[in-house]
């Protein structure tokens, strides 16, 4: 098991910086790319961070991305976002089962989750399937015409605001509790 002094030494970045950048420490001032350098390496060392859970999680989420792991440390939105979701998900113990569009087998992963959360973009069929696997689920960053089905997507400004200023955003989707009627912010 990779250990997070691995990780800084394939980056060849310190301990306290690799720390800094996998707990998303806003106060750090780092160029994109080490923070890209790191996020890689963990990836291709398989670092796994350590979890302190106090108890069992109060549900179970999937996030089901559009795009490939590569594409994402690519595209600081969407890892924003993503990274955002989790971090929300960890301080209110919440499990999380990270998927990609581009699995085989995706649908099976998010077969037994309570509620699926799908960032980027997905078909009118893709939407219909996802709905159909789990009726609680949300869109983000695109717009869906059915009504029963709750999607945010942020005009450029509130993107802009989203990845430098993660809010956890509360739509009317809430797997683990009640759903709420209009999306706000917490």
């Amino acid at each position: 098991m990779a250990t997070i002094r691995d990780v800084a030494k394939k980056a060849n970045v310190s301990v306290a910086t690799v720390s800094r950048v996998l707990n998303n420490d806003t106060t750090l001032s780092t160029s994109l790319e080490t923070k890209q350098k790191i996020f890689a390496a963990a990836k291709e060392l398989n670092y796994v961070k350590k979890k302190r859970v106090t108890s069992a999680p109060s549900c179970r989420i999937g996030i089901l991305q559009w795009f490939s792991s590569k594409q994402e440390i690519e595209d600081n939105y969407y890892f924003l976002m993503r990274q955002g979701i989790e971090d929300y998900c960890s301080k209110n113990n919440i499990s999380i089962v990270r998927t990609f569009k581009t699995d085989n087998d995706y649908q099976n992963v998010l077969s037994d989750v309570d509620g699926i959360i799908c960032l980027g973009k997905f078909s009118k069929q893709e939407i219909k399937l996802l709905h159909s696997l789990n009726n609680k689920i949300v869109f983000l960053d695109m717009t869906v015409e059915n009504i029963e089905i709750t999607s945010v997507s942020p005009g450029f400004r509130q993107a802009v605001l989203f990845c430098f200023i993660f809010s956890p955003l509360r739509a009317r989707f809430c797997p683990c509790g009640t759903r709420r009627t209009e999306a706000r912010r917490t």
